[in-house]
């Protein structure tokens, strides 16, 4: 059965649902397609949120509280929209963390967790638009629209609700690649006033009667547990003098001595530069990580088979170094190996500088034969 798997996943899991789209975004940078795997587990969550949103609902005529069914219907789907909303807040700042524990128990890329991310984020929002516009819609109609508007419950609802809809237009690839520290700001900025506004919108109106706030309290732990992992994980590091030599124009390698790592197929670190940025000492850059040994005998590689001009690339602006203080958030990565140990031949596909032969580390003595086609262009990235 695994066998049959394995030859069917590379078609129906791993398969970019769109062409090559995948690897690249989409025209007018709309978005990345997600893989044939990771759609489905979307249209899964879309299916489920539409079911739980649209189906079952029963009138009650006659009715002692709204004078219309159509009135009685619009207080039911508001009610609805608005609980599974806050019922979505806490999914979509844990697919956010590094520190997801999901990450730990499904083995999954925190770059899948952050395409779902954005995904049940646009549920989210979908969900709390449509709740805005009901009870919009619910309190025209009754006629008290103008007596609702002026109290502190439905101001802080549309506080919440426009930041929800500022943070969905502001998210694309665009902004983000204008950039991203500027980008990341605001939009944990936006994630405060919405759980604060959420919050004041349900304890005002309802007073902490049926709960709505344990929501937001489940949202507002898994956002203290990632940070607080990530506060533990420097202090465990502390401060490092760190050596930063410029490979080329958009890469750059940071040398690390003393550092006990275990380094593992896919493991990565956050490295916070804070004497570069010391009125920014919150920004953190990810990058891969690889052992001196390896590094060293992959050095050996290039000078023995690389193209000329790439070596002179390499030796020129390998002297282009300087010392830096940095402080380190590690350690991250899958937990189990990718591919299977028990195959003898290994065949692997590299681009650009993340030249770390993963899988080539992972079992190096099952391995019999280990063929690497690579390419690396000098040139700036675009």
């Amino acid at each position: 059965m695994s066998s049959i798997t394995d030859k069917v996943r590379p078609y129906i899991v791993w398969q970019s649902l769109i062409g090559t789209y995948r690897v690249r975004p989409l025209p007018y940078l709309i978005g990345i397609a997600p893989s044939i795997g990771h759609a489905s587990y979307i249209a899964l969550m879309i299916i489920l949120n539409v079911s739980l949103t649209a189906v079952n609902y029963k009138s009650a005529r006659p009715n002692g509280w709204f004078s219309s069914q159509y009135q009685e219907v619009l207080e039911y789907v508001m009610i609805r929209t608005g609980t599974l909303g806050f019922a979505l807040a806490p999914l979509v700042i844990l697919f956010a963390g590094r520190n997801n524990v999901l990450l730990w128990l499904s083995n999954w890329s925190h770059s899948t967790f952050m395409l779902l991310h954005r995904w049940i984020a646009r549920i989210f929002g979908l969900q709390v638009i449509i709740h805005s516009i009901t009870a919009l819609a619910l309190y025209v109609n009754i006629g008290t629209y103008s007596e609702e508007l002026k109290l502190p419950y439905w101001i802080w609802g549309c506080v919440a609700t426009v930041a929800v809809v500022i943070m969905l237009v502001a998210s694309n690839i665009y902004v983000r690649r204008q950039s991203y520290e500027v980008f990341l700001v605001i939009h944990i900025l936006l994630a405060v006033f919405v759980v604060a506004g959420c919050w004041y919108h349900v304890d005002i109106r309802f007073q902490r009667k049926f709960g709505y706030e344990m929501w937001l309290y489940a949202a507002c732990a898994v956002w203290f547990f990632d940070r607080m992992m990530r506060m533990l994980r420097v202090l465990k590091n502390g401060m490092r003098r760190s050596n930063v030599v410029n490979i080329d124009d958009d890469v750059v390698r940071v040398d690390v001595p003393g550092v006990r790592w275990a380094a593992r197929p896919g493991q990565h670190v956050y490295v916070y530069f804070s004497t570069l940025n010391p009125f920014r000492p919150w920004e953190n850059h990810p990058f891969s990580v690889i052992p001196t040994a390896i590094l060293s005998s992959f050095y050996e590689y290039v000078d023995e088979y690389v193209d000329e001009n790439v070596d002179e690339n390499v030796d020129e602006n390998v002297d282009e170094r300087h010392d830096e203080f940095i402080v380190v958030d590690t350690s991250h990565g899958p937990i189990t190996a990718a591919f299977d140990s028990l195959f003898s031949t290994l065949s692997t596909r590299e681009a650009g500088s993340k030249l770390t032969l993963d899988s080539a580390f992972t079992h190096p003595a099952t391995r019999s034969t280990i063929s690497v086609i690579w390419h690396f262009c000098p040139m700036p990235l675009e």
